[in-house]
Order: C-alpha cells, then sequence, then structure tokens
C-alpha cells in the first residue's frame, strides 16, 4: 500500500487516506519517526524537501496525536512521496539482501 501512494497522483492519495484504516496511518507516522531519528538516510536534497514540513512530521511521529488528526495532517500535506521515496528504497535495499543471504 505504501508503493502505491508513493507513486500516486495527489487527488488519488487524498482518495486513499479518506478510507484509509488506523493501521496505515500510523505505519505512516512510524515511517516519519524513523526519519526524524536518522533510522533512514537521506540525501541532502530529500533533506531539504522535507524541512519544509518538519512540524508536520514531528506531529505525525508524536505518539499523543490522534489518528484522526494525523489523517487530516496526511490529506493535507503534499510531503507523503518525499516521506515514502527514501524509506522503501531502505526496504528494498534491506529485502534485496535478505534474499541474497540465503
Amino acid at each position: 500500500m505504501l508503493k502505491l501512494l508513493c507513486g500516486a497522483k495527489p487527488k488519488v492519495i487524498k482518495e486513499v487516506l479518506k478510507g484509509a484504516s488506523p493501521d496505515l496511518i500510523k505505519a505512516i507516522s512510524e515511517c516519519s519517526l524513523n526519519v526524524l531519528k536518522g533510522h533512514v538516510h537521506l540525501t541532502p536534497a530529500q533533506k531539504k524537501r522535507l524541512c519544509k514540513y518538519k512540524e508536520d512530521l514531528r506531529l505525525l511521529a508524536r505518539r499523543n496525536t490522534s489518528v484522526k488528526r494525523r489523517k487530516q495532517i496526511l490529506q493535507k500535506g503534499g510531503f507523503l512521496s518525499f516521506l515514502l521515496k527514501p524509506i522503501l528504497g531502505a526496504l528494498g535495499g534491506l529485502v534485496g539482501s535478505f534474499t541474497s543471504n540465503e
């Protein structure tokens, strides 16, 4: 589902997020937390793009932000693809290295 959102147009993203389950919203929030903690390597260009949305990223990552509020942040955003591309790249690398070790 995250891969679909990453490459989708803004209208499609908005429609998917309208009916999104709390689990999907929490997964995206977890992605923002990992980015903020530095667990995902970002290029300087990616950091610059996400810098505009730092307050929204912090709100998404905060535990006490409700799922309803997180959904609102994601729907007004425009930063979802900037957030998900490095995450999916890192996941792809992990899966590739995991399967090659077997």
